[in-house]
């Protein structure tokens, strides 16, 4: 019994979710038209265009309060962006089925107020999908008719004579939206698994050449002082035998070239190195919803934070930047490998930024509070400028040049999948702070 809950609840998480993530570009366009449209068809009604008979102020009031509030999102404060999947389902529910559902009711099924509940419904369906709009729709409905009973005497209900008629068209459009719907919801599963064997296929593909760009960038920084030695022997040849040098016509390199030659090979390591970080990134989020559940195991958290330093691939002068404060271990439950790529890519973030402006370290620390045990990650470079900050974790978003986007999207994927949450708190031009919070476990 306990499992089937547990899948339920998955299902109806996943649901959710993936219908909010799917339309969080409509949050605000869709706010403001319905706070237009409210007040549009208030005014309009009260001088004499009368749609209906009976007003619902209370409910369109808190209709429109929640469509100000939800365009407003991008001014909330960083630790209040979690509430805005919320905002965004109680703004469904009442501005579409519990406002035009309990109109329909003050109305008697008036045929007006009737049509505006159906494509309130066509409407929900595609702003979100036929799982999580008919739960909208069927809560929606139930609140406005609690409401209605608790204010009106069911009774006093006036059926229009086009009722009949009526009922058998929202039939008729509920059945074609939600086939409609299940057409769209099936393709764009389709072209979304394409989309991931491509990228899978790409992934590993791109690794063995990469391998050996790396492998000769290695080569070639093994034997670049010996070959810089030569340089300089032949160059003294050629001051003192400029006759003979002529003759052979011998070249060198200029000695100011050679910080030049070192770069280059550095740079190569670091570009293949990237790489590598994003091909792991991509291969692992579309892991994260296949390989999750079979590879879960319980992790010290010191232990992951020292693995990751010694795996990731430093410079030297890198490692110098770090400071390691880890005074209370805690374990955690999830996926090493996935977890471990959630701090390389903390550490390819800063160490980016700190080579970009020339300053700054790494802080690294834990602590706890009454939910969840923490882990932060600070660097003390320039911070994220604040209107940037809502949208960090968006798949794609990135202030960075030639930059995949994915990074912190991944990030955020890996620590809801294992129930923890992340968030980052910024000040620009001081500092950028990214919190990590894992659910407490225990040995058992």
């Amino acid at each position: 019994m306990n499992n089937i809950l547990k899948k339920l609840s998955i299902f109806f998480r996943d649901n959710f979710k993936d219908a909010s993530e799917d339309a969080e570009f409509l949050f605000i366009p869709y706010s403001i038209f319905s706070m237009i449209f409210f007040v549009a068809f208030y005014a309009a009604n009260g001088l004499g265009c009368k749609f209906y008979e009976q007003e619902v102020f209370g409910l369109r009031l808190l209709s429109i309060l929640l469509c100000v509030l939800l365009s407003l999102k991008n001014y909330w404060p960083v630790k209040c962006q979690y509430l805005k999947i919320y905002i965004w389902y109680l703004l469904l529910v009442i501005t579409i089925p519990t406002f035009d559902f309990y109109l329909t009711l003050v109305n008697s099924f008036d045929g007006f107020v009737l049509m505006d509940f159906f494509v309130g419904i066509f409407q929900i369906m595609i702003l979100t999908n036929i799982f999580t709009g008919f739960i909208l729709v069927l809560s929606g409905v139930l609140l406005s008719t609690t409401i209605f009973s608790c204010v009106y005497d069911i009774k006093v209900i006036k059926f229009s004579s086009l009722f009949v008629h009526d009922i058998i068209y929202t039939v008729y459009v509920a059945i074609f939206s939600a086939f409609l719907l299940y057409l769209r919801e099936k393709s764009r599963k389709y072209k979304l698994n394409a989309a991931e064997n491509l990228a899978n296929v790409i992934a590993h593909e791109m690794r063995t050449p990469l391998r050996t760009i790396a492998s000769y960038a290695q080569i070639i920084k093994r034997y670049l002082p010996k070959l810089i030695e030569n340089n300089i022997v032949i160059s003294k040849y050629i001051v003192k035998n400029p006759e003979i040098t002529n003759e052979l016509r011998l070249e060198y390199i200029d000695p100011e070239n050679y910080k030049t030659l070192y770069d280059s090979i550095n740079t190569i390591r670091e570009e293949t190195k990237n790489s590598f970080l994003v091909i792991d990134m991509i291969l692992m989020q579309i892991s994260i919803k296949s390989n999750f559940d079979q590879s879960v195991s319980l992790i010290s958290i010191k232990q992951l934070i020292e693995d990751s330093i010694r795996r990731y691939n430093f410079f030297p002068s890198e490692k110098t930047l770090l400071h390691l404060n880890i005074i209370s271990d805690f374990l955690l439950l999830g996926n090493s490998t996935l977890l471990l790529h959630v701090i390389f890519n903390l550490f390819k973030n800063s160490l980016y930024i700190i080579k970009k402006y020339n300053k700054g370290a790494i802080y690294i620390w834990t602590n706890h509070n009454r939910k969840y045990n923490e882990l932060h990650f600070r660097d003390t470079s320039m911070g994220i400028k604040s209107d940037m900050l809502p949208f960090i974790f968006n798949s794609f978003f990135s202030s960075k040049n030639c930059s995949s986007g994915l990074g912190l999207s991944y990030c955020k994927q890996v620590m809801e999948s294992i129930h923890g949450k992340i968030e980052c708190r910024s000040e620009y031009g001081k500092y950028t702070e990214f919190i990590l919070y894992f659910p407490f476990v225990t040995p058992n």
